[in-house]
């Protein structure tokens, strides 16, 4: 799991009422945002820019929870990344065990 933190790069994913308030989609590609407050590891506030460039605030944004919107989604290549780095640990952490190491 991605823990959300403040700067990170995140993908934004608007509801209809966005639409309404003059977010503009091109299509339904996700919005480019940006992390900036972090109220949990579910929710965050973000800076988010549309296809035209207009940047909007938008608070209590759920993170990574699907069939809901709007929410942010962390990128392909995080969730890619995230899953390496989880892999590398685990085969550490194996290496360590089997020789016998302390894992603490």
């Amino acid at each position: 799991m991605i823990v959300p933190s403040i700067g990170r790069k995140v993908w934004y994913r608007p509801s209809h009422n966005d639409k309404q308030l003059g977010m503009q989609a091109y299509d339904d590609k996700p919005f480019d945002a940006d992390v900036c407050y972090v109220w949990s590891d579910t929710e965050v506030n973000l800076v988010v820019t549309d296809h035209h460039g207009a940047q909007y605030r938008r608070t209590r944004v759920p993170i990574n929870v699907p069939d809901v919107l709007p929410r942010a989604d962390w990128m392909p290549f995080q969730l890619g990344q995230a899953k390496k780095t989880e892999a590398d640990t685990l085969e550490e952490v194996r290496r360590l065990a089997s020789a016998g190491k302390p894992l603490i």
